[in-house]
């Protein structure tokens, strides 16, 4: 799992690692890792203990405490699209507080190479904008620009899931 994985995984938020998994951002063996920061940051839970005390080559095993800890979270059933949009806004979020710059966030949406990214107007515009950075330089202000103005439109998207109270059928 290279740096920025791991720096999310340092902050555990399950619905990100849950989008990043759909969208085949790590693998299997990355997962026990990501269950340890989350037991060092006080959650747990017997799928959590259960996944991070697993073997990176018990994938099976891996696999099967994943979906628990999903399944516990409420989990399990996101589609691709939202994953795209979970990830899109973590990345726009990391660029417009200055943490990533537009370019490096554009890329590493980019790094989604198994969705559509032009499905969503806002991400595929980043990731075209990000990639023809450099090509001519007297554009890359405005490639930076068009970026993060996406980024900031992404950044404050909510999703479904984001509320933190449950459905409750009426």
């Amino acid at each position: 799992m290279d740096n920025f994985f791991k720096n999310i995984a340092a902050k555990y938020d399950i619905r990100l690692v849950e989008a990043m998994w759909i969208l085949k951002l790590f693998s299997s063996e990355d997962l026990p890792e990501i269950a340890q920061q989350a037991l060092m940051q006080g959650i747990e839970s017997e799928a959590i203990i259960g996944l991070a005390s697993c073997y990176s080559h018990e994938w099976w095993k891996i696999e099967k405490d994943f979906r628990s800890v999903l399944n516990e979270s409420g989990g399990g059933t996101m589609p691709q699209l939202e994953a795209l949009l979970r990830y899109a806004r973590h990345i726009s979020q990391k660029i417009v507080d200055g943490e990533l710059s537009p370019k490096s966030g554009g890329l590493l949406i980019n790094k989604v190479s198994e969705v559509d990214l032009s499905c969503v107007q806002e991400v595929h515009d980043m990731v075209c904008a990000a990639l023809e950075i450099g090509d001519v330089p007297e554009m890359d202000a405005q490639y930076e620009a068009l970026i993060v103005k996406g980024a900031k439109r992404l950044a404050a998207l909510v999703l479904e899931n984001d509320r933190d109270e449950p459905d409750i059928p009426g």
